[in-house]
């Protein structure tokens, strides 16, 4: 973690995109693009509310979630996602994160590219109702490299704060220390919006 301090570790995340279904009846085949499992098992009529949220409600999910999922793009085109322990700061418009200086994820990084980041900090099976209720967050901006050391203490900080605030003395020193090494990715929203449902 950054400045020898060890924040939350997130792995094995797993994220699985469903282009389409096909439903086999009898001699019909029916492709549902971008099909929707549960509507085909519970029936329209059953088709949960989902409300569209404010870019408040968004900052307060991001401040609450302990990680989000970073998604961006190779120079190829190829899609690449990682979790991160990331830091809101809706005072400043901006999202921080630690990052290691080397690997795929610092190769896209270092070029400052657009990305997209979302968090989720509900998120409840409703029993018997083939649903889950939950709070969530997209942000699509701009990462950019900190490298002002100053920006990089305030960012350690606020992470340090939400993530380990009894390692907040230790992250200092260590920080002092360490500064230049330390790599902190700042992503700064053009967008950010919030979902949620209750499970009906």
């Amino acid at each position: 973690g950054a400045a020898g301090v060890r924040v939350l570790g997130v792995q094995g995340v797993v994220t699985e995109c469903l282009d389409g279904i096909h439903v086999q009846h009898v001699l019909e085949v029916v492709e549902v693009p971008h099909g929707d499992l549960l509507d085909l098992v519970r029936g329209a009529e059953a088709v949960e509310e989902v409300q569209e949220r404010d870019a408040a409600f968004a900052w307060q999910v991001l401040r609450d979630a302990t990680y989000s999922v970073l998604a961006m793009t190779d120079e190829d085109g190829t899609p690449y996602c990682v979790p991160v322990n990331h830091i809101a700061d809706p005072e400043h418009n901006a999202v921080y994160f630690h990052c290691a200086g080397a690997g795929r994820k610092w190769t896209i990084l270092e070029k400052e590219p657009p990305v997209c980041l979302t968090a989720v900090s509900r998120a409840e099976l409703v029993p018997g109702e083939l649903t889950t209720a939950y709070d969530s967050a997209v942000v699509h901006g701009q990462a950019a490299v900190v490298r002002d050391n100053a920006e990089k203490l305030y960012a350690l900080k606020l992470l340090v704060q939400a993530l380990d605030p009894a390692s907040m003395e230790r992250a200092v020193l260590c920080a002092d220390k360490t500064m230049e090494r330390t790599m902190i990715v700042k992503v700064t929203p053009r967008e950010v919006t919030g979902k949620q449902s209750h499970g009906d």
